[in-house]
């Protein structure tokens, strides 16, 4: 019980008007090319500045990452990817179907 005033005062302080939510629910689509270039919305880059490019275009380092590939994509083409990607900050990936096209 002696818990409870500081939580309802942290809660009353997130929930009130005009209060910026964190939005957790978004994604950020990467077509990784077997030529080892990779592309997210109008931009195509080679894999390993991928990292740096997503900040540049502002996109959070909250959002998860997933994964396409237009054709087989190979383990090391993936490895320099996530890493430029680490390196950059970005921790939420999902490695999914890589051989399956976007659809």
């Amino acid at each position: 019980m002696p818990r409870a005033l500081p939580l309802l005062l942290v809660l009353i302080a997130a929930l009130r008007p005009g209060a910026v939510l964190v939005q957790t629910g978004q994604d950020c689509l990467i077509t990784i090319a077997p030529d080892g270039t990779c592309q997210f919305s109008n931009v195509h880059v080679p894999c390993s500045e991928i990292g740096p490019k997503l900040r540049d275009a502002g996109i959070s380092p909250n959002v998860w990452i997933r994964f396409s590939g237009a054709g087989v994509s190979s383990y090391d083409l993936i490895r320099i990817t996530a890493h430029s990607l680490d390196g950059a900050g970005y921790q939420h990936m999902k490695i999914g179907f890589i051989t399956e096209p976007v659809r």
